[in-house]
């Protein structure tokens, strides 16, 4: 096993993280592209369910909002405070 020095070290880790950045960003190509396929389908497909979101959108702040109010009548800052 050799022991690498200082600039020899610090210029092979350079090209490691150069050719694992690579290497992500064209894995990253290919994923947006099946993101924005899948995000079009979806919203394509629950085009019709505009009441059902609504109705999921407000309880999802109804439930933020009551957290808060939890934290702030118990001062205390957690996930687990309405529990």
């Amino acid at each position: 096993m050799v022991i690498l020095q200082g600039r020899e070290f610090l210029l092979r880790k350079r090209e490691h993280i150069d050719k694992w950045k690579t290497i992500y960003e064209r894995i990253l190509e290919h994923d947006t592209t099946y993101f924005c396929s899948l995000g079009g389908w979806l919203g394509g497909f629950l085009g019709g369910c505009d009441g059902l979101l609504y109705a999921l959108l407000v309880f999802v702040i109804v439930d933020f909002v009551t957290g808060v109010l939890c934290a702030i009548n118990d001062k205390a800052l957690s996930s687990e405070v309405g529990f």
